[in-house]
């Protein structure tokens, strides 16, 4: 089985004045949840790690997404006719998800938030096998929106079981541990088993591995953090 990445990108209209969700990725959630395509069966999904990310709303290079202030809280509103941009990016098998499901979600919608037109403007497949990342002595991890990580990521696969009558934690600063265990694990399920790394039987101990691995031989060098949630 040869698994490929699909990227899809759309351009989102509102068709009059609307207010967004503060989460504003609930928008295309939404569209994909009543499009009944493949799609929505993968968001509608009990899986954990769902095999898909769906961005947020950006304004030209800008994230759309409003955070709780109790001294001046405002609503994300956008004029009717803006032109908004959002992504789409499934991991998909042989005979899973076609690029007719990520056409299915175009033309003209009613939501809780409004009323939207959506066009998709570009589709791009790449098999994994072909992903890389060139890594220097330096590379930078920018976060272009609030990010949460649970804290139990790092938590001893032995002790997994006991952990779970702990309350549920979640890091807001960023640490090397927390990102690269969870980016093993995220990779480890939602490809293949001969895509996995180390080896097509990884779990969560290799997860774990990694994480440890990555505290010990990475340090910061720069930094600019401003948590919000």
């Amino acid at each position: 089985m040869t698994s490929s990445v699909i990227t899809a990108r759309y351009s989102v209209i509102p068709v009059n004045d609307v207010v967004l969700p503060p989460l504003t990725s609930k928008l295309i959630k939404y569209v994909i949840e009543v499009s009944n395509s493949g799609l929505s069966r993968v968001v509608s999904s009990n899986a954990f790690l769902k095999p898909l990310s769906i961005s947020m709303l950006f304004l030209g290079s800008r994230p759309l997404y409003s955070t709780l202030n109790y001294h001046n809280s405002q609503l994300l509103t956008v004029r009717g006719g803006t032109l908004l941009n959002a992504r789409v990016s499934a991991v998909v098998s042989d005979g899973g998800l076609g690029v007719e499901d990520f056409r299915s979600i175009e033309g003209c919608w009613s939501t809780p938030y409004g009323n939207f037109e959506i066009r998709l403007d570009e589709l791009e497949v790449i098999r994994v096998n072909y992903l890389s990342i060139g890594l220097g002595r330096y590379f930078k991890i920018s976060y272009l929106t609030p990010t949460v990580i649970t804290a139990k990521y790092m938590i001893p696969p032995t002790l997994r079981a006991k952990s779970r009558v702990l309350p549920e934690r979640h890091k807001l600063i960023p640490q090397p541990s927390f990102i690269f265990s969870y980016l093993l694990r995220l990779w480890n399920n939602v490809v293949g088993p001969e895509e996995r790394i180390p080896n097509r039987s990884a779990g969560d101990l290799e997860a774990y591995k990694l994480g440890r691995l990555a505290d010990i031989t990475l340090v910061e060098v720069d930094y600019m953090l401003r948590p919000t949630t």
